[in-house]
């Protein structure tokens, strides 16, 4: 009987078993490096992205934020530029009143008998100003209490004051001056500005026919 010794050949069989699961290791070791190297790679250019993101994001917010306040120093500009247009407007009105109070002079004072040596604008909204209008403040000497009466009712009849009141009325007090000689101060209210009625309303009031419809 012929014998085979199997030896040698399972022993080739297991070298090459053990090669084989050794390149399978080296192959799924390499794998593993060049994926784990793909992500690193992948995750640095997310994250390099992100941060020019950020960096262009925080330049742009830095840029708005220069506009944001240019434009709020120019609101600044045009609240202060408004304010004193304000101003000017409002002098000029009482340059004007001021002119037409002079002009009107010579018709209200009464002649020798009174003097006004003083005139004075007080806007609506200054302090101290209750009656919620301009009012033209006159300061003088007449000669008795009833030029100062006369002058306030010549005031009066103008028309172009709501009110004209007596402040004061004391004697003058001074010296090279009659002691019957009396120092008033006259206040001159000019009438409220009244807000101008909104438009009616198109089709009339309520309860009126449709314009063109039939009576």
């Amino acid at each position: 009987m012929i014998r085979i010794n199997l030896l040698p050949f399972r022993a080739a069989r297991k070298q090459e078993n053990v090669k084989r699961q050794v390149i399978v290791f080296l192959l799924s070791l390499a794998l593993t490096v060049v994926i784990v190297l793909a992500l690193g790679s992948y995750t640095a250019g997310v994250v390099t992205n992100l941060e020019k993101k950020i960096d262009e994001t925080d330049q742009d917010y830095r840029r708005f934020q220069r506009v944001a306040d240019q434009t709020k120093k120019l609101k600044a500009d045009l609240e202060v530029l408004k304010n004193k247009f304000a101003v000017i407007t409002d002098l000029q009105k009482d340059q004007t009143k001021s002119l037409n109070l002079l002009n009107m002079m010579p018709d209200v004072v009464i002649e020798k008998r009174m003097w006004v040596t003083g005139m004075e604008s007080i806007a609506r909204d200054a302090p101290g100003n209750t009656k919620g209008a301009a009012i033209i403040s006159l300061q003088g000497i007449s000669t008795d209490e009833t030029t100062a009466a006369q002058f306030m009712k010549n005031l009066e009849k103008t028309g172009k004051y709501a009110e004209v009141i007596l402040i004061s009325l004391v004697k003058a007090g001074e010296e090279k001056m009659d002691a019957n000689f009396l120092k008033f101060d006259i206040r001159c209210v000019e009438p409220v500005p009244v807000a101008p009625a909104p438009p009616p309303k198109p089709g009339g009031p309520p309860g009126a026919p449709p314009a063109g419809a039939p009576k």
